[in-house]
């Protein structure tokens, strides 16, 4: 596959990577981009390949997410009295 821009790398994502989430696609590509020119793939190099070497973790991708804290007055305090 030529790869030539992020885009391109939506397919590989989606193809080598279904469990990761539509909305988290373009940044895992972004991702791709960044580590496979770093570790030098280029336009027609095996980047379906290069995904599938990632460890399981990073292959399960999913944008960090933040637990909302509860608003001070409806924490409960566990206190012995």
């Amino acid at each position: 596959m030529d790869i030539s821009c992020i885009a391109d790398l939506h397919a590989v994502v989606r193809e080598h990577m279904p469990n990761t989430a539509e909305a988290d696609v373009e940044e895992f590509a972004a991702f791709l981009w960044d580590e496979g020119y770093a570790r030098g793939l280029r336009s027609g190099d095996d980047w379906g390949g290069f995904v599938d070497t990632l460890p399981g973790d990073m292959r399960d991708y999913r944008r960090p997410r933040r637990r909302r804290l509860a608003p001070s007055g409806f924490i409960r305090r566990s206190e012995s009295l």
